[in-house]
């Protein structure tokens, strides 16, 4: 390839990366790096192409050769494109990163669901995904006891855990200088969410003081940012050069000595402790579950990063969608107030109570069914033979997943799919088992959010309960709206909302949008 081209190329792109994984582009490599990465990236997928070809439609046009050409091209152009491929093929190839994922229609979701993980794999899906072993330790996902906890403990104990998390939200806003305030203040959204959310939870896995360490919210925030943006730059790489790219930006090392620096006392007084059957906090049981061998503050702190990865990435995000929409669209405001002021007047805060929030309920869902985390969900690894019913059989080492996007946006499954509804799914109070399956956490092959199945996010209960704590008491005590000058230039009937990001396998609202929020100005009358 002529020189300058690629050294052209490789500034594209460079630039195209969103800015934290530019960030370590800046740290390990130089644009002659990446036009050699490039290089061995274009030869590698030209071979692929003709080695592991299925007879099923190939995302990319003109570089659908490369699913690196691809997922830049998708970058810009992906809603309309996901939409396109949906409508048009039952399954297709479509990019993500340096992998091509066969994506298939609902139609093939009960057969992914269905097939044994010795045939198709989550777990090996997701060690690539996410670059275990530079990003989290392997041997997070070689003995996975952590989940057992959140299964077991945390969703079992979710009314005992309720007052820990709304005691920590109540005095995250309530001692915030930005949000009580009689006039207008600016929030960075997203840096803030951050805060929020890892504070909450952190709560509930490690307790006061320690939930409120600047420097471990740091650690904790870094850990659960870093792995995203860690495990995408990996993943542009062919999979030869992968661990040598990952042992040149992975910090999971550092950042886990600083955390066990931190959490050594809270850990060693739970390791400590004569009687061993007494478990009241979510220390104990991680510790009660724990090889012998993880009985030391090390392990347990890798354990908690951890935890807090799946924590604070997911709700985060989920958070800011929603303060975005709410912004965009303050008619709801007044009719979930009621909704808030009647319950908790009769019920308190209450793990019983915010589930009595059918439109809290409803606006949160319709958020996470017009953005979801990603384009397409319940990624599995082919590890041996399996064919679909319509005779296709991919490739050993294909990941294939489902479409939760453009399903999400179907109009034969979601009346006017393209327009925010946000009381969409709330429904009758006398039909309890429609409401039952309404609830943010509930899965189908319609609604795949939280994913779908047996490996559906095993933490949605808690993360559910914690959103909504969260968004409510937002939406009872502050009013939000948009600095001027992002909507000087709108016309009287338009809504302004920042525009999502697309990049490989996510999508993310914008990091650096802002917001003017301050406390609830009420009604005289009221």
């Amino acid at each position: 390839m002529n020189t300058t081209i690629l050294n052209d190329f490789a500034s594209q792109i460079v630039d195209k990366l969103p800015e934290n994984v530019q960030e370590h582009l800046s740290h390990v490599t130089t644009t002659r790096a990446v036009q050699i990465g490039l290089g061995l990236v274009v030869v590698g997928h030209l071979y692929r192409s003709w080695t592991n070809r299925i007879p099923v439609p190939r995302y990319g046009g003109i570089v659908s050769f490369s699913s690196l050409l691809s997922t830049i091209r998708m970058s810009m152009r992906g809603p309309a494109d996901w939409l396109e491929y949906y409508s048009k093929y039952p399954m297709a190839m479509m990019p993500a990163g340096e992998r091509w994922h066969l994506v298939v229609r609902g139609e093939f979701v009960d057969e992914l669901n269905r097939a044994p993980d010795s045939v198709l794999s989550s777990h090996s899906a997701t060690e690539e995904a996410l670059q275990v072993p530079h990003t989290l330790g392997s041997v997070i996902t070689e003995n996975e006891y952590h989940v057992q906890i959140i299964r077991n403990y945390l969703t079992r104990h979710l009314h005992t855990v309720f007052p820990e998390v709304y005691d920590e939200i109540k005095h995250t806003f309530d001692t915030d200088p930005t949000l009580n305030n009689n006039e207008w203040k600016e929030l960075e959204v997203f840096p803030w969410v951050l805060q929020v959310v890892a504070k909450a939870s952190n709560r509930v896995f490690v307790g006061v003081p320690l939930c409120r360490d600047p420097g471990w919210l740091s650690v904790v925030i870094d850990g659960a940012v870093s792995v995203v943006k860690t495990a995408t730059f990996i993943n542009l790489f062919p999979i030869l050069l992968r661990n040598l790219v990952g042992r040149l930006v992975s910090r999971k090392t550092s950042r886990l000595q600083r955390a066990s620096v931190l959490a050594k006392d809270v850990i060693e007084a739970h390791l400590n402790k004569e009687d061993k059957t007494e478990k009241t906090d979510f220390l104990d049981w991680l510790i009660s579950v724990a090889p012998p061998e993880e009985h030391n503050v090390k392990d347990i702190t890798r354990r908690i990063v951890a935890i807090n990865f799946a924590a604070i990435h997911t709700s985060s995000l989920n958070l800011t969608h929603a303060l975005y929409w709410i912004t965009a669209r303050p008619d709801y405001l007044e009719p979930m107030r009621e909704e808030i002021e009647a319950v908790t007047s009769e019920m308190g805060w209450s793990k019983n109570a915010i589930g009595q929030m059918p439109k809290v309920e409803s606006f949160m869902k319709e958020c996470m069914r017009l953005v979801p985390l990603a384009p397409s969900t319940m990624n599995k690894r082919v590890i041996q033979p399996f064919t679909f019913s319509n005779g296709v059989s991919p490739p050993i080492g294909t990941v294939v997943s489902a479409h939760v996007y453009a399903t999400h946006m179907n109009e034969s499954i979601y009346g006017n799919p393209d327009k925010f509804d946000g009381f969409r799914f709330v429904k009758p109070e006398e039909d309890a088992e429609a409401r039952a399956k309404e609830t943010i956490y509930s899965t189908s092959p319609n609604y795949m959010a939280f994913s779908h199945g047996r490996h559906a996010c095993p933490g949605r209960f808690f993360a559910s309960m914690e959103l909504k704590i969260m968004f409510a008491y937002l939406v009872l005590n502050y009013d939000f709206s948009w600095p001027a000058e992002v909507t000087k230039n709108l016309k009287p009937e338009e809504r302004y909302r920042p525009k999502d990001i697309w990049f490989g396998g996510a999508i993310l609202p914008d990091p650096k949008a802002k917001i003017l929020v301050r406390k609830r100005q009420k009604s005289p009358l009221a």
